[in-house]
């Protein structure tokens, strides 16, 4: 989405979007590489987060947790589990 916002801004304002400068391919690699981390962070971490920052409020929540059954021999990194749900529950 923001590239397609940046790509949509240049050609606006008449720039080109392939800069032949030294200068501009730096940018150009440092937006990928922001890009990139932000994407990979969203993707690994993303519900949980958004868990976390959502904690505690009652009007909207936009995670759901279910814990595995744990026990004897149960358990691993899969006890938790957070899938993204968005669900209103009103103003009362």
């Amino acid at each position: 989405m923001l590239a397609v916002i940046i790509i949509g801004h240049a050609r606006e304002n008449g720039l080109s979007l392939v800069s032949t400068s030294r200068r501009g391919l730096a940018a150009a690699v440092t937006l990928v590489m922001c890009l990139a981390v932000t994407g990979n962070a969203i993707y690994s971490r993303g519900t949980h987060g958004l868990e976390a920052v959502a904690y505690g409020q009652r009007i909207i929540t936009f995670t759901e947790t279910h814990f595995a059954v744990a026990g004897a021999g149960q358990g691993g990194s899969q006890v938790k589990i957070t899938r993204f749900k968005i669900k209103w529950h009103g103003i009362s």
